[in-house]
């Protein structure tokens, strides 16, 4: 039995298929798409972006793996076809197809894995391309730098009139010391 089928104890009646209209699992029936967390009330009303096509090289690779799904040489020409055209996502929607429409259960567990590996070979392929965005200052350091600059500016502006200032005149001294003002009695 494969994650994609739905589970029922032996004897019993299988549980009704509940197809995620966002992801594509089938599934037992649930409140929520097990995979991507679609609730299941909200799947009638999902109208997802419609994926893009897989690239003519990709379809004619995927034909080959068709014909031959043991060649496992197939397979890496199929994983090199969708590599060069940039096609990954559309071939994990193949190997899911794969895996939910597969005859053989070895055959689907084998699109599954499949399925899983093309998912990580294309989130590693955005994380390589993937550049960090730098991180802007929030607005209060923005205000606090001009703040600083505008009080460093005007200290040194003080400081350079202070060295700039000629010297106080110090009081004459010849003609003696302070004079008493006479008092009118």
């Amino acid at each position: 039995m494969t994650s994609t089928e739905p589970t029922h104890a032996a004897g019993a009646a299988p549980e009704a298929a509940l197809t995620c209209r966002k992801c594509g699992l089938t599934q037992a029936e649930a409140a929520a798409c097990r995979r991507c967390g679609l609730a299941r009330d909200r799947m009638a009303d999902f109208a997802g972006p419609a994926p893009a096509p897989a690239p003519p090289a990709v379809d004619a690779a995927w034909a080959q793996v068709e014909a031959e799904w043991g060649a496992q040489a197939r397979h890496q020409a199929l994983v090199a076809a969708a590599l060069d055209a940039g096609a990954l996502p559309a071939l994990a929607r193949l190997y899911r197809s794969a895996a939910a429409t597969r005859g053989d259960p070895g055959e689907r567990a084998d699109a599954e894995r499949r399925a899983r590996e093309v998912g990580t070979l294309a989130a590693a392929a955005l994380a390589v391309g993937a550049r960090p965005r730098p991180d802007p200052a929030p607005a209060s350091y923005k205000g606090l730098k001009t703040v600083v600059l505008i009080v460093v500016v005007i200290a040194l502006v003080g400081a350079i009139l202070a060295v700039l200032r000629p010297p106080p005149r110090q009081p004459d001294r010849t003609q003696g010391g302070p004079r008493e003002v006479p008092v009118a009695k």
